[in-house]
C-alpha cells in the first residue's frame, strides 16, 4: 500500500495539467480525492473545525496549532451569544500572535460583524476588528466582514479591520470588507490592518473593500513587507499619495510587484483599472499617479489560479406555477469562473410570464450564490 501511494504521489500530474475532457473525469476524480486525503489527514497539532465555537476555541486557546476548515462557518449565531466587550479589541486572539497556521481549504468565514444593529444604525468602535496580532499564515480562505469604526478616536489614524499586526503571511485568500466610519479621516483612513511588519507577505490575494472614503490599502505605517499578485477593489483614489506609505527611510517598497487597483467592480470585471509600474522598486516616489499605469487585465485573468482552491459554482432554482400561486420547484448546479458574473439565459415558456432574480452577481468564492428563474401566469387587472 505504502509503495502504491508513494507510487501515486511522484506520478500525479498538477491539477492545471490533467485532461478535463469528459473521457477523463472519472480518473480525475480519484486522482484527485486521493490527494486530498494525503493533505487533510488530521495529524499532531493539526485541528479540523466544522462550527464557529470550534473554530473560537482553537484559535483563541491553541494558537500555535494548526486548523483547517471543514466546511463553510458562519459566526451569525455566534455573535448573539457571544459579543464584543471594551476589553475585547479584537475578538480572536486577543493578547497573542497567532503563529500556526489556517488552511481554509476553499472554505468561508462570513458573519463576521461588529457594530452593525441590524436597523440602519451603528454603534461605533474604536479602531478594532476580528484578528489580533498575526504572525502565522492564512490561506485558502474566503473570508467576509463588516464593521462600524470611529476612525480617529484617541489621535489615532488607522484601523486593523481584519488584522491589527501582521508580521505573518496571508496566500490564496479573499477577504470582503465593508468599513462604516463615524469620523471621516479621508486620506488617513486605512481600515484593513492597523500595521504591517516587514516578515509580512501578501500573495495571490483579493481584497473587496466596501469603503465610502479612500484610504490607504495596506497600512499607514512604513515596513518594507512582501508583496505578490495582490488586487484591491474599492473606492480608492488613484491620485492621492498615501495608497503605500514607502519604508522607515521613505524609500518605495522593495519587496512589491504585481500589484493592482481597480476602484470599481465594473473595472474589475470588465478590465481597467492600475497596476504598480514594474520598475516601481528601483524608482524613488514613494506614491502618487506617476507610479501606476493603466492596466487592461480582468480580475478573473490575473487570479485564475484561484479557481482550483475556491468553489465557483453557484444555484440556479427553477420555479414553475402548477395553479394559482402554487410553484414546482427545481434547482441544478451552473459551473461558473471566480470574479466574473454568475447569469442565466431563461427560455420563453408559452403562457407563462418568465422573471429572473439574483443573477449579474460576482462570483468571489462565497458560494452562497442563487439564481431564481419564475414562470408564472400572466396577471390581467
Amino acid at each position: 500500500f505504502f509503495f502504491f501511494f508513494f507510487f501515486l504521489m511522484i506520478r500525479l500530474p498538477p491539477r492545471s495539467t490533467l485532461d478535463r475532457s469528459s473521457a477523463a473525469s472519472d480518473v480525475y476524480k480519484v486522482q484527485v480525492y486521493q490527494v486530498y486525503e494525503a493533505v487533510h489527514i488530521p495529524v499532531v497539532g493539526m485541528g479540523g473545525v466544522s462550527t464557529a465555537e470550534e473554530f473560537a476555541d482553537v484559535y483563541n486557546n491553541k494558537h500555535t496549532l494548526d486548523l483547517f476548515l471543514e466546511n463553510d462557518i458562519d459566526f451569525t449565531e455566534y455573535f448573539k451569544t457571544h459579543s464584543f466587550s471594551g476589553d475585547t479589541p479584537y475578538f480572536f486572539c486577543n493578547w497573542n500572535d497567532f503563529t500556526g497556521t489556517l488552511d481554509g481549504n476553499g472554505h468561508s468565514l462570513t458573519g463576521l460583524t461588529r457594530g452593525i444593529n441590524g436597523d440602519g444604525t451603528y454603534t461605533y468602535n474604536r479602531h478594532y476588528g476580528f484578528f489580533g496580532g498575526m504572525a502565522g499564515t492564512f490561506k485558502n480562505v474566503y473570508i467576509q466582514m463588516e464593521l462600524a469604526v470611529n476612525a480617529g478616536e484617541g489621535g489615532g489614524f488607522t484601523n486593523g479591520a481584519i488584522i491589527q499586526t501582521l508580521k505573518g503571511t496571508l496566500e490564496n485568500c479573499i477577504f470582503d470588507v465593508t468599513l462604516h466610519y463615524y469620523i471621516d479621516w479621508g486620506a488617513w483612513d486605512c481600515g484593513l490592518f492597523d500595521s504591517v511588519e516587514n516578515t509580512a507577505v501578501v500573495r495571490d490575494c483579493v481584497f473587496i473593500v466596501n469603503n465610502h472614503t479612500p484610504g490607504a490599502l495596506f497600512a499607514r505605517n512604513q515596513a518594507d513587507f512582501t508583496v505578490e499578485n495582490v488586487a484591491f477593489i474599492g473606492n480608492y483614489n488613484i491620485e492621492a499619495e498615501n495608497l503605500l506609505r514607502g519604508t522607515s527611510d521613505g524609500k518605495p517598497h522593495s519587496q512589491m510587484k504585481d500589484l493592482y487597483v481597480f476602484t470599481s467592480m465594473e473595472q474589475a470585471v470588465q478590465g481597467g483599472g492600475y497596476a504598480l509600474k514594474a520598475d516601481y522598486a528601483q524608482g524613488s516616489v514613494v506614491c502618487n499617479r506617476s507610479i501606476w499605469e493603466d492596466n487592461t487585465s480582468k480580475l478573473s485573468e490575473l487570479f485564475a489560479g484561484m479557481n482550483d482552491v475556491f468553489d465557483a459554482s453557484y444555484t440556479v432554482v427553477t420555479k414553475t406555477e402548477t395553479s394559482e400561486g402554487v410553484y414546482e420547484e427545481s434547482s441544478r448546479i451552473e459551473e461558473g469562473a471566480l470574479f466574473t458574473m454568475a447569469t442565466v439565459t431563461a427560455e420563453e415558456k408559452e403562457g407563462f410570464v418568465c422573471t429572473v432574480s439574483g443573477d449579474n452577481v460576482l462570483i468571489d468564492g462565497n458560494r452562497q450564490i442563487i439564481i431564481t428563474v419564475q414562470y408564472s401566469y400572466p396577471r390581467y387587472t
